[in-house]
């Protein structure tokens, strides 16, 4: 220093620091207010936004109560429309389901208006027409079953159940405009308090902003730091030079003047160019690419970056072109590269070469493709396998059918009929287990809940096996200890579930064994228990059980037979209405338990005191046109039918079928679906340009999208291969009955 120079007294870094403690002090301590006043009225904000949501949805369920009411007041209408038209208790289910849920329905719209969500005149005003039109409905079914139909129908014509319902209607509609505008009344008090947090927060951030802007201001006065930062930025520098050279990935960094400024050894490779070459040139040079559909030049991305200023990547198929004129598939991603000021410097490229990606990529679409191909096949060949296997068995059940219920036959000769048609009904079961099996697969399994009773499924169940079990001198104890024996279920695929296990239980267990069957009740389950005193299983048999094709020793398999499907269909199919069944053993040779579960359903429904109908025998000269291309199915089917005083005609492919139906008139179609000349569907179309009488589909095709395209295609039944005579006797004298 100089005489000339006068003193200076620059502040110690000890009074730089203090200085900075008492700045960053008193910024924490804005920060800290401006974060509890924000939280304190964000959360006051948010509770009352909460509050109006749960105001908004109990409003929906309002809404949602007085749809419901409406509707149940549309079915019970329904209901009495079908029965009046109609007849029979079950057209009336509709009506007495929805009179008996109108009052919960009732009991809920109370509440809802108890608690200010409607009004209690508008409600009482939908009440009054409501019961008006039930007694309206009460009133023309009271008269159909003491007077009869016309007098019914007499009532109805008045026209009075129109304008009640018109009035039900009226009601409705003026609440839901109530509901309606006081939705939206929430609606604007929820969308004002959200713009008042929105503005709350952009005040907060700005408050916030500014705070850091300070702290930075702060930070930038600290040399020491500055120089540390200075220091540590030199080590990142060269740490990221060292990465992105060593990195898996080609990268390629450029200047705002898309000029490559850095290319590592990876992306100088794919490229095919020398790093040092590079380093200078512009990037649609280095990094050529093209489309691999069109090939014509794609935008370069990094060029892309500078002129939107956003990351972006490339789009599929884009081909490399390397400087030799080879050419490779690549991915890549271009980002902006900005300062701490938002500028942009430049853009980093990152690509990689994705020739084995795609090679892996298509192999896995041939292989889809292949295993998709492998499952049509696989269904087809299950279609036609049954079809082929169906057709031949038709005949012959339809005969040992008809000679079953033929009370002439002798007592020895009865009892071999019931043997052989027990066996073609083991036969057709086998394949129909495939098919289950192939349905559950594909998740097509139609399952029907009703309200069934379970304790007289177990007895029939028990009753079709009776001689199977007598003749294995096996016997059966059936206690059906469940009073309230109804569950809901299907009833059919239940009883297959029973037939499985009890099937199951007679096969692996000895001459003079005992098979033990209960029902009762397991806190609202029904469970039936199936227990025998058979071969048992092994724990490791237990673990497979239920699994597809899984069986017993191979030696066991021998004795016994069977394919290894009925104890996974049957899983299958409890499972789908709801319940469970479990396998239970002590070991080998000390027997098996199988436990099946549903939920309960209560007690035995009314009696509705309605006899059952049975179809009249077929008037005189009821014409039926069979297409039937299997000589001795046609053969023994039209025997059958002319015994039961059908007039048949007979057609054994489409051509003669549409000659057949063009010459005469017939009040029923049964036609095979694989026909030498065409399919049964072709049939079914040509006879339903002419003919509404009725059409049942006869075939050994039983998958489901087999059944689809018959109903689809005009048939009005589909029934599958071997049909049981009975039966179908009973099935064409209702389906013509109904239609005269």
């Amino acid at each position: 220093m100089t005489a000339s120079q006068p003193p200076t007294h620059p502040l110690s870094a000890a009074d730089e620091d203090a200085q900075g403690e008492v700045s960053s002090r008193r910024l924490f301590i804005t920060l800290a207010l401006v974060l509890v006043v924000s939280m304190v009225l964000a959360a006051t904000m948010g509770n009352e936004v909460l509050r109006i949501n749960r105001q908004h949805s109990d409003l929906y369920d309002t809404r949602g109560h007085l749809d419901n009411f409406f509707k149940l007041l549309c079915d019970a209408e329904t209901g009495q429309r079908g029965y009046l038209l109609v007849g029979g208790p079950k057209y009336l289910e509709p009506f007495t389901a929805a009179e008996g849920r109108l009052a919960t329905e009732r009991a809920a719209l109370i509440a809802e208006a108890d608690a200010g969500r409607i009004e209690r005149h508008e409600l009482d005003a939908l009440f009054a027409a409501a019961d008006r039109k039930m007694d309206e409905l009460r009133q023309t079914i009271r008269l159909y079953d003491t007077q009869g139909p016309a007098a019914a129908m007499e009532v109805v014509r008045t026209d009075t159940g129109r304008r009640v319902m018109d009035e039900v209607r009226l009601h409705t509609q003026t609440i839901m405009r109530t509901i309606a505008e006081r939705r939206a009344e929430l609606q604007r008090r929820r969308d004002s308090f959200s713009h008042a947090r929105t503005v709350l927060f952009v005040a907060v951030t700005l408050v916030n902003v500014l705070c850091l802007y300070r702290a930075f201001r702060l930070l930038k006065k600290q040399a020491a730091r500055r120089r540390r930062a200075a220091a540590d930025l030199a080590r990142q520098t060269h740490l990221l030079d060292t990465t992105l050279r060593s990195i898996g990935d080609g990268v390629i960094v450029a200047d705002t003047d898309c000029r490559v400024t850095f290319i590592n050894p990876v992306a100088a490779k794919l490229c095919g160019w020398d790093a040092a070459e590079a380093t200078g040139r512009r990037c649609e040079e280095v990094f050529r690419i093209v489309s691999e559909e069109t090939r014509q030049v794609v935008e370069n991305p990094v060029e892309k970056v500078v002129r939107t200023g956003t990351t972006g990547s490339l789009a599929d198929h884009t081909l490399l072109v390397r400087r030799d004129g080879t050419e490779i598939p690549i991915d890549d991603s271009g980002a902006p590269i900005r300062d701490e000021h938002g500028v942009l410097h430049g853009v980093v490229l990152i690509f990689r070469d994705f020739t084995e990606h795609k090679k892996t990529e298509a192999a896995l679409q041939q292989a889809r493709a292949a295993a998709e191909a492998a499952s049509r096949a696989k269904d087809n060949f299950l279609a036609t396998l049954s079809h082929e296997l169906r057709t031949p068995l038709t005949p012959v059940m339809m005969t040992l059918s008809a000679w079953e219920a033929d009370d002439t036959l002798k007592a020895g000769t009865a009892d071999e009929v019931r043997m052989m048609r027990r066996n073609l009904d083991l036969e057709a079961r086998l394949i129909d287990d495939l098919l289950d099996l192939t349905r559950i697969i594909r998740g097509k399994m139609h399952i029907k809940l009703e309200r069934a009773d379970v304790n007289a499924l177990v007895a029939a169940a028990e009753q079709m096996y009776e001689n199977d079990f007598r003749s294995k001198r096996v016997s059966v104890d059936v206690r059906l200890d469940a009073r309230e024996s109804f569950a809901l279920i299907d009833p059919a695929r239940f009883q297959q579930v029973l037939w499985n296990v009890l099937k199951n239980a007679m096969k692996f267990t000895p001459a003079g064994g005992k098979i033990r069957v209960l029902t009762e009740q397991n806190d609202g389950r029904l469970r039936v228990t199936v227990t025998d005193t058979g071969i048992g299983m092994s724990p490791e048999l237990l673990a497979r059980l239920f699994r597809p094709f899984e069986q017993s020793d191979e030696l066991r398999v021998r004795r016994q037979g069977g394919l290894g499907l009925g104890l996974a269909i049957a899983k299958a199919l409890i499972e789908r209405q709801n319940g469970t069944i479990t396998a239970h053993s002590a070991g080998v040779e000390k027997g098996s338990t199988f436990v099946i579960e549903v939920p309960s359903a209560g007690g035995a429904p009314a009696d509705t005191g309605a006899p059952a109908q049975t179809p009249d025998r077929p008037a005189a000269g009821t014409r039926l046109l069979l297409v039937e291309d299997h000589a001795d199915t046609a053969l023994a089917l039209s025997r059958l039918l002319r015994k039961n005083d059908y007039e048949v005609l007979i057609a054994g492919s489409v051509a003669e079928a549409a000659d057949v139906s063009d010459r005469e008139t017939v009040d029923l179609l049964l036609s095979d679906v694989g026909l030498p000349d065409g399919t049964g569907v072709d049939v079914v179309k040509r006879f339903r340009e002419k003919s509404a009488a009725p059409a049942i589909a006869l075939t050994g095709y039983g998958m489901e999208d087999d059944v689809q395209m018959c109903l689809k295609a005009g048939f009005t039944l589909h029934m599958t291969k071997p049909v049981n005579f009975t039966k179908l006797l009973e099935t064409i004298r209702t389906l013509i009955s109904l239609r005269a």
